[in-house]
Formats: C-alpha cells, structure tokens, sequence
C-alpha cells in the first residue's frame, strides 16, 4: 500500500507539473511581472496563484470522486474514516492544505531569503523553515510507511484504501 501512495503521489506531481507550465507559460506570454508587490507579495501572489488552486484541485477531486489523478491511476482512494464514504469537502480542504503545507513552509524559505534566492547564501531562518519543511516531509513519509496513514490523513480524518470493484451491472 505505501509503494502505491508513493507512486500515486508522483502521478499526482505530474498534474502539478503540467498546471506550473502552464501558469508559467500564461505569465511569460502575457508578460506579467511580480516586481511590482516586493519579495512577500511576490510570495503571496505564488500562494494564491500556485499553491491555493492545487489544494483546491486536489480537496474539490477528492471531494467528488474520492480520488486524485494518481490515486485513481493506482485504484485507491480517499474515504471518511468513520463512514466509508467519499469525504466532505471541509475534510478534503483540511488534508490537501496540511499534506501541502511543507511546499508552503519550503516556499516561505526561498521568497524570504535576503538577496537572490538560490544564488546568495539563505539566513538562519531560511534553514529553519528549509529543516522544518523537510522535517514534516520525512515524519509524514515515516507515519505512511509504518501506518498508513499520513498526518494529513489523521488530521482531517480520513483514510486512504485500495477502491472495491464495482459490481458488474447486469
């Protein structure tokens, strides 16, 4: 089951690629600049942009089908742990924003580094919040693995299982 996640987890990646080029491809086309709102509005403006429509993709799916792109792709899917139906849409929201939440906490490290990210030296809150992010990848990664259950799973109450054949229709 964990090797499913992970590889379901990589197909849903795929998706977030495609929506980046895309979006990347609109801002460079239209020739939109974040220069203009300063290194933290940069940072909020990629949230509301990047981040948030992800999330939102990902609960909405979830939410409707019970299963991402890649949980589809590996015959899973995503049920309330108490009723063994598709989740709510509030507990879809709360898993994808805190399975999301070390792609947030990564981002607030690089658009906060003082100069140029990437090319001068990041402070000492930059690390932090580069560990802290890593830190909540790998105990999520650990809780997975030993568990089945991840800490976006467990906050939001929800459960991810292997989908039962449909019954054929006669």
């Amino acid at each position: 089951m964990f090797l499913r996640r992970v590889v379901a987890y990589f197909v849903d990646s795929i998706v977030i690629l495609a929506y980046l080029a895309a979006f990347t491809g609109i801002v460079l086309v239209t020739g939109l600049s974040l220069d203009m709102f300063g290194r933290l509005g940069q940072w909020a403006v990629i949230a509301v942009s990047v981040t948030l429509p992800v999330i939102v993709f990902f609960s909405v799916v979830e939410w409707l089908t019970g299963r991402s792109p890649g949980k589809w792709a590996l015959g899973l899917e995503v049920r309330a742990q108490s009723s063994d139906m598709r989740p709510a849409i509030l507990p879809a929201l709360l898993r994808n924003g805190v399975k999301f939440l070390p792609w947030e906490i990564a981002h607030a490290g690089i658009w906060t580094i003082p100069g140029q990210p990437f090319i001068d030296p990041p402070a000492m809150h930059n690390i932090v919040l580069f560990a802290l992010s890593w830190s909540v990848v790998l105990v999520q990664i650990g809780l997975v693995a030993m568990t089945g259950r991840g800490i976006h799973d467990r906050v939001a109450g929800l459960l991810v299982v292997r989908r039962k054949p449909t019954p054929d229709a006669p």
